[in-house]
C-alpha cells in the first residue's frame, strides 16, 4: 500500500494533519524575520560629513545649522542637493561661518573621513556603526546580496540533504544553525563576521522553511495541497509585519538581530511533536517507522487503516 492509498483512509486533511500543519506554519514567521531584518539592520539614515572643527563625541546631525551648509558642502549637479561625501577645504573660523555669503572654493574639496548621522528615526544600524556610506556604500548592497546567495545555496544544500537524511533531522539542524548564527550576527565585531553570519542565516531560512513546507505538503492529500501551500505563505506575511513591530520597539540594531533570532528556540520543542515524513520513510523502505507515524495519525483522526 502506497502513502497515497493511506491518505484515502486517513483523510486528506484530518485533525492530525491540521495540528501538525499549523505547527509547521509557525517557523515561517521566524524565517520572515530574517528575510526582512536587513531593511532595519542596514538602514541608512540621513548623514553629513563631520567638519574639522566639530567634536565627534558630541556632534549631531542638527548641531551644525542648515543655513551654514552652503558654506561647507558643495552642491551635487545631478540632484541639486548638498554633497554628503565631501566638504570644502577651508578654514572654518567663526568669522567665515557668520559673515561669508559665498563658499570658499579655492582649495577644492576634501573627502569625508568621519560622518554624523541623523538618529531621529534609527538609534543606530550596521551602516552607521561601520560607516558604510559614500565609497563604502557598496558594502551594504554586498551584504544583502550575500544573504540572498545564502538563501539560494540553502535551497540546494538543505533540499538535497533532506532527501538523503530525512526531513526532520535537517529541519532541526537548520533551526539550531539559524539561532546560533543569528545571535553571532548580532554580536559581530566587524563587517566580515556580520556578513558571513547573515549569509549562513539566509541559507538556514531555506533549510527551516522549505523543509517544513515539504513535511506539511507530504502529509496533506491532493485535494487540500493548494490551500495548504497558499496558507503557509500567510504566516510568512505575518512574520514580515511582526518584524516591523520589533524594529519599532527595539532601536539598537544588535539587540534587534538577537531578538529576531531567539524565537527560533521555541521550535526546538517540536522535536517531540513533529514526526518524520511518513512518505519519505516509505520511499526509503523504513516501513516500520512509517507505520508508527501512520497509526498515530489514524488514532487521532479516529479512522482505521487496513493492514
Amino acid at each position: 500500500m502506497s502513502y497515497d492509498d493511506v491518505i484515502n483512509y486517513l483523510g486528506d486533511f484530518g485533525k492530525y494533519q491540521k495540528q501538525i500543519y499549523f505547527l509547521l506554519c509557525l517557523p515561517a514567521i521566524s524565517c520572515a524575520f530574517h528575510k526582512l531584518a536587513g531593511v532595519f539592520l542596514l538602514a541608512r539614515p540621513e548623514f553629513r560629513c563631520l567638519l574639522p572643527f566639530e567634536n565627534p563625541l558630541n556632534a549631531t546631525y542638527d548641531s551644525f545649522p542648515p543655513e551654514h551648509w552652503n558654506l561647507s558642502y558643495p552642491i551635487d549637479d545631478l540632484t541639486g542637493k548638498y554633497q554628503r561625501c565631501e566638504y570644502y577645504n577651508t578654514d572654518y573660523t567663526t568669522d567665515y561661518l557668520e559673515t561669508a555669503t559665498m563658499p570658499a572654493t579655492g582649495n577644492g574639496t576634501v573627502k569625508c573621513s568621519h560622518y554624523v548621522y541623523d538618529r531621529s528615526k534609527y538609534e543606530n544600524s550596521a551602516v552607521t556603526e561601520w560607516d558604510m556610506v559614500c565609497a563604502r556604500g557598496l558594502l551594504t548592497a554586498t551584504s544583502d546580496s550575500l544573504f540572498m546567495l545564502g538563501v539560494l545555496l540553502g535551497s540546494i544544500v538543505f533540499g538535497q540533504m533532506s532527501d538523503k537524511y530525512g526531513r526532520k533531522p535537517i529541519f532541526f539542524a537548520s533551526l539550531v544553525i539559524q539561532v546560533i548564527f543569528g545571535v553571532l550576527a548580532g554580536i559581530a565585531p566587524e563587517y566580515f563576521t556580520y556578513t558571513i553570519s547573515r549569509m549562513v542565516v539566509g541559507a538556514t531560512t531555506s533549510g527551516v522553511f522549505l523543509v517544513a513546507y515539504v513535511i506539511a505538503m507530504e502529509m496533506v492529500g491532493s485535494t487540500y495541497r493548494l490551500f495548504a501551500g497558499v496558507t503557509v505563505q500567510m504566516f510568512f506575511s505575518v512574520g514580515f509585519m511582526l518584524t516591523a513591530g520589533f524594529a519599532y520597539f527595539i532601536h539598537d540594531w544588535r539587540w534587534l538581530q538577537i531578538a529576531l533570532s531567539l524565537p527560533g528556540l521555541l521550535f526546538m520543542c517540536y522535536h517531540w511533536v513533529i514526526p518524520e515524513s511518513a512518505r519519505w520513510l516509505l520511499s526509503k523502505g523504513r516501513k516500520e517507522e512509517a507505520i508508527v507515524v501512520i497509526e498515530k495519525a489514524a488514532r487521532i483522526n479516529r479512522v482505521t487503516i487496513p493492514s
